[in-house]
């Protein structure tokens, strides 16, 4: 079943994705009357985010269509865990500065909400507002207060902060707030499971967590005071601590799932936390109240109609910014909900006898395979013609290798001649310095393509593996067609990530890859990055981290550092059957470095092989599939960071790549 749900996700992801590139051409192509007319944006999280991006294109789209002449503009916050607080006011007051043409700005989220209102410059009281996607109580009147929310306020007695009082200094011309369905959960709770006694609510570490987690509770006291409330709280609990309490929860517990993207230690989980918690407890009945899980682990949930709200801002848009007089605001309301439910699990966990609304809407309704051809039919041929876009990509690309060679013989062909005739000296090196600067031209020009291309090719591609694995599903009763399927999975998922390492080596080398150095500490990062890739290994092998120190802060780009360590620990997973496998991290001080290590038993490379290890496209077994590009992007981001990389020779009981990192800039326990 959690296969099932990882292709679904997969498919989300991908339309979701083809549709974001889809509003940004319609941004960028926007026919505009007066460029100096712009509506701006501001998103709480990244815009690329399933729900805000649902908001953000339906409006895109919607504006488009009716013929808007303002030129829509969008910027996000990027809001992490709630100790980041301290950095919204400035960032947000940046964003607005940047676009001093802005008409109308829209806030999306209560990050951006509680920061816009925190400016006190009377400039930004006067530009008219729309308020979205948020609750209408909030932490705080005043983001320097946050951090002690997040860890003093256990039982949240301080958010309780109105939006609607604390926006009347600003021109808010529309405010739609969400009213969290709960008590709409709570009664399918009840109808769904009678039994229930407790009442799992899981939050995260960030603000908005904190705000649905108070809403959730004062819902749950209010209508259903029986139930024991069981807090997993990622403001208090790791990743691990939160899948212990998930796993061990007692009989007759249902959960509401607010968010769970950061925990206490700030490691991201957007991806992949639902499974965990699904995996950690497959019997849990989970309820969403913001749509999040919805279509491929929650039963369902009362939760906001997210596109709809786009396409209203755009009328409203359109009548404030070019029919003023028409303008009927401002509107302050709160935004309506709809019970959504998985058709599929109700089914399964046999509920459909139960009551259930009239109104629900449905998702993963059963659909034959013709179905579903004939909705995704302009997919199908669209993925088609991108494939053959990328044949002729990779004609074009070695076209200009090819080309490349010539001019480099022509190169050493010209340089033999210059021994030779000295009475052609001048035009000699005259015809050397252009076909040099050719070469480099054409070396530049293949860069670009490179870079531009792997961009144009991951979209079909992704669109390619997604249906392949609606294939596979899909012809399960045919053993023929789903080993074709199967076929056609594999070397997808294999051609995408070839197309992801070309693209993240052509950014190395071009120096087009931002490396953003920040104090962290290593010893909880690198165990957090052990313990999600527990997982990946095989059967009978142990996974484990060690290090003499239990503190060992280091300025680097810990988002690098961990694409090196995945790639050497996932090298290691390939080729390990057996013993275990092991990241080790360790201070030198004599040296001035941090010692990294990952150490294998598994069957090792060749000492003749091993010299060749970092060269681009080179494979360590060929039965294996791969990119060969790992290791390089590997060695190249290690330098970047300031360290070597290497294997080391004189271990034999399997492999041990070795790597360094300068620690000038680093503080930890002393090493004796």
């Amino acid at each position: 079943m959690l296969n099932k749900y990882l292709k679904m996700y997969r498919i989300y992801s991908f339309l979701i994705l083809l549709s974001f590139i889809a509003v940004s051409l319609h941004v960028k192509a926007a026919p505009t009357n007066n460029e100096e007319d712009e509506i701006l944006f501001i998103s709480s999280y990244n815009v690329e985010s399933q729900y805000v991006h649902s908001n953000v294109s339906a409006f895109v789209d919607a504006y488009i269509q009716q013929k808007g002449h303002c030129t829509p503009i969008i910027e996000d916050l990027s809001c992490n865990t709630i100790t980041e607080s301290h950095l919204w006011v400035p960032l947000i007051k940046s964003l607005v500065d940047k676009h001093p043409k802005a008409k109308l700005i829209i806030l999306m989220g209560p990050e951006a909400w509680i920061s816009y209102f925190s400016l006190q410059d009377e400039k930004y009281k006067k530009i008219p507002l729309f308020c979205i996607m948020a609750p209408r109580y909030l932490a705080s009147s005043s983001t320097p207060e946050i951090p002690s929310i997040y860890r003093d306020d256990i039982n949240h007695s301080r958010i309780r902060i109105d939006a609607l009082e604390i926006m009347q200094d600003f021109n808010v011309q529309l405010c739609y707030y969400y009213n969290y369905g709960i008590a709409e959960d709570i009664q399918l709770i009840r109808n769904f499971y009678p039994q229930t006694q407790n009442i799992a609510i899981i939050s995260d570490n960030t603000y908005s967590g904190i705000c649905l987690l108070r809403t959730a509770k004062l819902h749950i006291q209010q209508y259903e005071p029986r139930w024991n409330l069981i807090h997993i709280d990622g403001r208090f609990q790791t990743m691990d601590e939160a899948l212990t309490i998930a796993s061990n929860l007692p009989a007759n517990t249902a959960g509401i799932l607010c968010n769970w993207r950061y925990d206490t230690t700030g490691a991201s989980y957007m991806n992949n936390a639902s499974y965990a918690f699904q995996k950690a407890n497959p019997e849990l009945p989970v309820f969403s109240i913001s749509g999040t899980a919805i279509g491929y682990w929650a039963i369902g949930g009362n939760v906001p109609q997210y596109r709809p709200l786009g396409i209203e801002l755009a009328e409203k848009a359109i009548q404030l910014m070019e029919t003023p007089e028409k303008w009927g605001g401002p509107y302050i309301e709160s935004y309506n909900n709809e019970t959504k439910l998985d058709m599929e699990i109700l089914r399964e966990k046999k509920l459909l006898s139960q009551k259930i609304p009239s109104d629900a809407v449905y998702v993963n309704t059963i659909m034959s395979w013709e179905d579903i051809y004939t909705m995704y039919k302009g997919y199908f041929i669209m993925g088609l013609i991108l494939f053959i876009f990328l044949i002729a990509g990779f004609i074009i690309f070695l076209s200009y290798s090819l080309r490349i060679r010539h001019l480099k013989n022509k190169v050493e062909r010209s340089e033999r001649q210059l021994k030779k005739e000295k009475d052609e000296l001048i035009e000699s090196e005259k015809q050397l310095r252009i076909a040099k600067e050719e070469a480099e031209e054409a070396n530049r020009m293949k860069s670009t393509f490179v870079s531009n291309m792997s961009h144009e090719i991951r979209t079909p591609l992704n669109a390619i593996v997604g249906f392949s694995e609606v294939l596979v599903s899909e012809t399960k009763d045919n053993e023929g067609l789903r080993e074709f399927a199967g076929i056609i999975k594999n070397n997808s998922d294999l051609l995408l990530k070839l197309v992801n390492d070309i693209l993240d080596l052509s950014r190395l080398e071009a120096n087009k890859q931002v490396f953003n150095f920040e104090p962290y500490d290593l010893i909880p990062y690198c165990s957090s990055i052990i313990a999600t890739l527990k997982d990946k290994v095989q059967q009978g092998v142990e996974m484990r981290f060690s290090s003499p120190v239990k503190e060992l802060i280091v300025i680097t780009d810990v988002i690098r550092l961990q694409q090196v360590i995945i790639n050497l620990i996932g090298n290691a997973c390939k080729f390990t059957h057996k013993g275990f496998i092991e990241l080790s991290v360790t201070p030198n001080k004599e040296k001035q470095v941090i010692v990294f290590k990952v150490t294998d038993t598994g069957i090792g490379i060749p000492l003749k092989e091993r010299k060749h290890i970092f060269d681009r496209f080179k494979k360590l077994n060929e039965n294996i599939q791969g990119t060969g590009l790992g290791l390089s992007i590997c060695q190249i981001t290690v330098q970047k960071l300031g360290g070597e990389i290497w294997i080391d020779n004189d271990y034999a009981e399997g492999t041990q790549f070795v790597f360094t990192l300068p620690m000038n800039h680093s503080t930890g326990e002393t090493i004796e």
